[in-house]
């Protein structure tokens, strides 16, 4: 049974996500987070009851999850939000017990300093080892409870000078929104010691509200216990007031210049500048800097801009379960590199004017980054980026480009490496953003062919989230909406269910340009900002997806893959028995007065054998020990533990031999059959087959059991082609892109491409091209096959029925015999 994300919340809090089993029992799910939860919280039922935590075995993750996968989980104590304060300053926000101990208290957090001493609020000292008899209820005051450092005492005129000289910022004071003056402040400054300082500037009201990082309002009452640092962004703070009938403009500034002198904290700004009107005061633009964890790469800078790689950090708990995700899809040399490293900089606010620029993707660590034929990302790639003023965090899954030089066998290794990921680190989604050239006004076969390959991903629940992302633009319409809006192409099927605008236009060609001063440059510049702010506002109203329906069609395609190659070999190997049966008939038959009279002889027949064919060093392949066959190749698992193999189905046993997926394992080597020549003996074959055991050997039995292996191998046929069958059926039902099979068109027109261009590695590619078509002509046959809705027992019995009709027909010729036999199938 596979395992699922499960998301855990205490009180509506994320507190973690695990890997569980819907037939988890709720106890195995408190012993993976005993490191998180307590005896006192516990788990609720779907309908919001408690469950005791005695009944935990008898109830299962599958009884009390819910459709967004989460699984709520209560406190049951009286526990209350209590700051802690040390030296008058705010260390930490617990939600804790009344009635815990104070020695717990210093335990459980790490944040108190060993030093430090409880106080009561009759402001009395509680010594270390007193600690274990007061609770928490004995010493909170309004929420607090309060810590003193003894060794860290010092003088408030010495605690201040030290601050000043190691914390001391320029911050820019905005008044609804216009700059107005410049101070200078510790950023550990309380705000209620700011309001001091600016009530001192008289054309400051002193009504004014401090705005937070959101544009949310302070209130006066957490004045106090705020820091500057935590309304501080871009080096300004921001002010507002209600305004009256006076006009902004009609105030002026008698004190107010910028002062560029270091001013200790609780002194005015004694620099004027008289008569100046807000109107006159320039908006000097402040630089950005690169947030911290940015890595400066040198040798990415062509001209002035300085370019930093964005740290890529995962999210926390919370903000993995906040985050809008995307997933990006694409044809290699569609622009997905350079839009994704673009959209960073119009997310962190990034100006023309500012001397860098970010980048998320560095093609310094991509092998084929000088080749424009291959795709410059090589694996499925999350980036995070952190939340912004603009958006919620934002997870962005970069996928390879489809169809570039390395043929389907890359395109194959894509689509596995999609479905882990969604298996394993994207449980849901908000927007899949497909990346096309602009310029394209009628589409290639091979664009037709990548852009079904990208439809095939996906279930019909996410249809509505799809953003057509066309790059290369300029002032005139892309010529590719023409082409998307076709009936040839399989995207205007989905077109009429995304809101609209369904498409975006982007020219990223400004973003790391050097020429600023340009005109052109800040005309381009100015277009791909408002383009990513379209995008924006798109983005946060998409609703999250869940990508179970992806997962199955995904699933199925690879099963449907795995029954095909299964199927192949089958019908193979039918094949070559048939020949074997046709040779060995047609020798026994001309030989039987030899065969009835025990008389030996020697012939020679074409069979079927096994080879080893040794992989390429980093090729994996599910070879299964017991029947001595290989069942999948090639693998994406390296070791021999092969339960998430594509051929091992719901039931833990391999869908092409049967066998128990602990039957199976990776080797250096796959099975291969080959056709050869061997010569034998009449005897030696009646051994084989049990007859001849008793001097009475018989021609007609021994052709019966060759009849009858060859039955066997088709009724094989037959039960793959079922399960085919139920996989089309219910892919038809849940995909997006409900055509199992590419079109042969297509793939002639690839092939015909390719040998005509002759570029490295075609040769590769036109045998992969025909393979698929191989494949497509057996799904073909099977669906007509399917129509007839004959039982195995009707096919057997119609079988036999016509083999006693031959056998007694003397006027066929044994060639003619054979031949009926073959054509008794479609494979």
């Amino acid at each position: 049974m596979s395992n699922i994300k499960v998301r855990f919340f205490v009180n509506g809090q994320s507190l973690s996500v695990k890997p569980m089993t819907s037939q988890d029992n709720l106890k195995t799910a408190r012993e993976k987070l005993k490191e998180k939860i307590s005896d006192s919280q516990q788990f609720l039922t779907k309908e919001g009851d408690l469950i005791d935590i005695s009944d935990e075995d008898s109830f299962t993750i599958g009884d009390i999850i819910n459709e967004s996968r989460i699984i709520n989980i209560k406190e049951t104590t009286d526990k209350t939000e209590v700051r802690i304060k040390l030296n008058d300053e705010i260390i930490s926000t617990v939600q804790v017990d009344k009635k815990k101990k104070l020695s717990e208290i210093r335990k459980s957090n790490q944040n108190i300093p060993k030093s430090a001493r409880f106080y009561t609020p009759e402001n009395d000292i509680i010594e270390k080892e007193d600690e274990e008899s007061f609770l928490l209820e004995d010493i909170i005051n309004n929420d607090e409870i309060i810590l003193k450092n003894e060794k860290e005492k010092t003088s408030e005129k010495n605690e201040k000078e030290n601050i000043l000289e190691n914390d001391i910022v320029t911050v820019g004071i905005c008044l609804n929104g216009k700059p107005l003056i410049k101070k200078q402040f510790s950023k550990n400054i309380s705000l209620s010691d700011i309001r001091k300082e600016l009530e001192n500037v008289k054309n400051i009201p002193k009504d004014f509200v401090f705005e937070d990082q959101d544009r949310f309002k302070v209130l006066t009452d957490d004045e106090k216990t705020l820091k500057l640092s935590s309304i501080l962004y871009d080096n300004k703070i921001t002010i507002t007031m209600e305004m009256s009938d006076t006009s902004l403009n009609d105030i002026t500034l008698s004190d107010c210049s910028p002062c560029n002198t270091t001013v200790p904290v609780g002194s005015p700004c004694n620099i004027a500048t008289p008569n100046t009107s807000l109107n006159n005061i320039t908006d000097v633009p402040e630089q950005n800097v690169p947030i911290k964890g940015s890595k400066r790469l040198k040798n990415h800078e062509k001209g002035k801009l300085k370019i930093y790689l964005y740290p890529n950090e995962r999210f926390n708990t919370i903000d993995e379960s906040e985050a809008i995700a995307i997933l990006v899809v694409g044809q290699t040399g569609s622009g997905k590199t350079t839009l994704l490293n673009s959209f960073v900089n119009a997310l962190y606010g990034i100006k023309i004017t500012d001397d860098f620029r970010y980048i998320i993707i560095n093609e310094d660590n991509l092998e084929q980054s000088k080749d424009q034929s291959k795709s410059q990302t090589s694996e499925v790639s999350i980036y995070y980026i952190k939340r912004t003023k603009r958006t919620p965090p934002i997870k962005i899954i970069d996928t390879p480009g489809f169809g570039d030089s390395r043929g389907i066998a890359f395109d194959i290794e894509i689509t596995r490496q999609i479905k882990e990921a969604f298996e394993t680190k994207v449980l849901d989604l908000n927007a899949i953003c497909f990346v096309a050239q602009s310029s394209n006004a009628r589409l290639t076969a091979n664009q037709k062919y990548i852009f079904g390959n990208i439809i095939d991903l996906f279930g019909k629940n996410v249809k509505e989230n799809f953003i057509a992302m066309l790059t290369f633009c300029d002032g005139q319409d892309p010529q590719i909406i023409n082409a998307l809006q076709s009936n040839e192409c399989i995207f205007s099927s989905i077109i009429p269910y995304i809101d609209k605008p369904w498409y975006l236009k982007f020219n990223n060609s400004a973003i790391y340009a050097d020429n600023t001063e340009d005109e052109f440059t800040q005309m381009f510049w100015k277009l791909g900002m408002k383009s990513f702010d379209d995008f924006i506002k798109k983005l946060i109203n998409l609703p999250r997806k869940s990508l179970d329906n992806s997962k199955e069609v995904l699933k199925r395609r690879e099963r449907i893959s795995v029954e095909i190659e299964g199927l192949r070999e089958s019908l193979n190997n039918g094949l070559s028995k048939m020949e074997e049966i046709k040779q060995t008939y047609e020798i026994f038959y001309l030989n039987r007065d030899k065969v009835n009279n025990n008389q030996n002889f020697t012939y020679t027949v074409n069979v079927t054998v096994q080879k080893k064919n040794e992989l390429e060093p980093g090729k994996y392949v599910t070879n299964c020990l017991k029947c001595n066959k290989t069942c999948h190749y090639p693998c994406h698992i390296k070791g021999d533990i092969k339960k998430g193999c594509a051929c091992i189905g719901a039931k833990e046993c391999c869908e092409v031999c049967g066998c128990h997926y602990t039957e199976h394992a990776n080797s250096t080597y796959r099975w291969e059959y080959v056709t050869e020549a061997r010569q034998k003996t009449a005897q030696e074959e009646l051994q084989r087959y049990n007859e001849g055991k008793k001097g009475m050997a018989s021609a007609e039995n021994l052709l019966k059991k060759l009849e009858e292996e060859y039955t066997k191998i088709q009724m094989d046929c037959y039960d793959k082609q079922q399960e085919i069958i139920e996989c089309i059926n219910r892919l038809s039902e849940i995909a997006l892109n409900d055509k199992i099979n590419s079109s042969n068109e297509y793939l002639d027109l690839l092939i015909e491409t390719e040998k005509e261009e002759k570029k490295t590695g075609y040769q590769e590619r036109i045998k992969g091209y025909n393979q698929l078509k191989q494949a497509n002509d057996i799904i073909e046959d099977i669906m007509k096959s399917s129509i007839t809705k004959k039982s195995k027992q009707e096919i057997r019995a119609e079988f036999e029925r016509k083999m006693s009709e031959l056998k007694q027909g003397e006027k066929s010729t044994l060639g003619k015999f054979i031949q009926k036999v073959g054509n008794m199938f479609f494979w």
